[in-house]
């Protein structure tokens, strides 16, 4: 029985993949648009390889706050700020807590599916200037209203209602299809990893000596910086408390937090110097932006956009399953 129980509950291995796709997502890269170029006014350049490190270790630190406090607030419940507030002011305040969960984040999901539908195909958001000064609008551009329209709302509650109703499949039938859209996302997001390391090998030497001799470090920049990167590890302070769902949490959830900050951080570094090496410039949307700029390939231009649109999704639907996970008393 006790053997038949535990099948139900996520292994430290599930914890860290979960945790690991929740935290981290490819679009990250996008950001390098405002924060590194040299045009770009209190610039950062290639410092942010070395401020993802620091990141990193601040994050880190919060998380194991975090998990000490998951140790000290537990429940059989799952449910994030759900459980510390219910553990510290009492039942009605943490159900106050969770139902204003479940009220914000169809909202906010909403808006993050609004945002993906915008950038990825709104010419405004995705239109590139090239180095020349020119502006260039990819063929998958087109104008999809603005973000109050209704049935864009529409499409993002639809997607997270969806993807939010899994949880009541149950442990097993939610690992599979969190464990599929999270392979998804990652195979798709590695062809964009595979088209910066061809372009990487191809341009590294030059281009990392020009980010080398160029970079001129500021500490407005690096405040801008740190405020817009620290999101990137954002999600800690969620999954830190996921209840009895995880085989032997007052370990597992610890350790899970910890290997997973550790992780995000070494992947954030590698990314960041195999997309300085590959560009010396970026555009907003480098997700869409990698294969204009860098291929004049038609199958590549074409495939790379659709590629990533799929990551995106895949994205989306996962975070959304595992909020639904991380409200309060979902399971």
């Amino acid at each position: 029985m006790l053997k038949k129980e535990q099948n139900k509950k996520f292994s430290l291995a599930d914890f860290v993949w979960l945790g690991f796709n929740y935290t981290v997502g490819i679009s990250f890269i996008g950001n390098f648009a405002i924060l590194a170029n040299i045009s770009e006014p209190d610039s950062i350049g290639i410092h942010a390889v070395w401020l993802f490190a620091v990141e990193g270790l601040i994050a880190g630190i919060c998380a194991w706050a975090f998990a000490k406090m998951a140790r000290i607030h537990h429940s059989n419940n799952n449910g994030a700020s759900y459980i510390y507030v219910r553990t510290t002011f009492g039942k009605f305040w943490g159900i106050f807590v969770a139902f204003m969960q479940y009220v914000s984040l169809p909202f906010l999901i909403t808006i993050q599916v609004m945002m993906l539908i915008c950038g990825s195909f709104g010419a405004d958001w995705i239109s590139q200037v090239n180095p020349d000064g020119s502006v260039s609008v990819p063929w998958y551009a087109a104008d999809w209203g603005s973000f109050g329209d209704l049935w864009l709302d529409f499409i993002g509650i639809a997607i997270y209602m969806a993807a939010a109703a899994i949880i009541f499949g149950g442990i097993k039938l939610y690992k599979k299809l969190a464990n599929g859209t999270g392979i998804i996302k990652w195979i798709t997001a590695g062809f964009l990893i595979l088209a910066g390391l061809v372009l990487a090998v191809q341009h590294g030497g030059e281009n990392l000596s020009y980010w080398g001799y160029n970079t001129k470090f500021s500490l407005p920049g690096f405040i801008k910086a740190f405020n817009s990167c620290f999101f990137f590890f954002a999600g800690f302070e969620v999954f830190s408390t996921a209840g009895w769902n995880i085989s032997n949490p007052e370990k597992n959830i610890g350790r899970g937090i910890i290997l997973i900050m550790l992780i995000s951080t070494i992947f954030y570094i590698v990314i960041s110097i195999i997309f300085f090496a590959a560009f010396n410039h970026f555009v907003q949307n480098m997700n869409m932006g990698t294969w204009s700029l860098g291929f004049n390939n038609k199958i590549i231009l074409y495939g790379g956009p659709i590629i990533m649109i799929i990551s995106a999704l895949a994205l989306k639907v996962n975070v959304a399953m595992q909020n639904a996970l991380y409200g309060g008393t979902s399971l």
